[in-house]
């Protein structure tokens, strides 16, 4: 365990399990190994069209916020409109 002081307070952290957690670019290796095979079918498999970008795959959170981002872009270029209800019915059911 290590810890760490944020802004919020220390966060302690647990390397157990941190490799399983965060075996993306061993995954990367792993792809450019298989995508050398001379069997065709796993050739296909492991595509190594985007292994020559080093960058991580984005976060929960990233993807997270750009899902937000987008929903947020549609709805800004949609013009609301409202229904009042002035005097509902007796049963209040529609």
């Amino acid at each position: 365990e290590f810890r760490l002081i944020h802004y919020a307070g220390d966060v302690t952290y647990n390397v157990r399990g941190f490799l399983e957690k965060n075996n993306d670019l061993l995954f990367r290796d792993l792809r450019e190994v298989m995508s050398h095979t001379s069997n065709s079918i796993t050739h296909a498999i492991f595509d190594v069209k985007d292994l020559t970008s080093k960058k991580r795959p984005d976060t929960a959170v990233t993807q997270f916020k750009n899902s937000l981002n987008n929903l947020v872009d549609i709805l800004m270029g949609k013009e609301p409109s409202y229904i009042r209800c002035i005097k509902p019915n007796d049963f209040k059911i529609s």
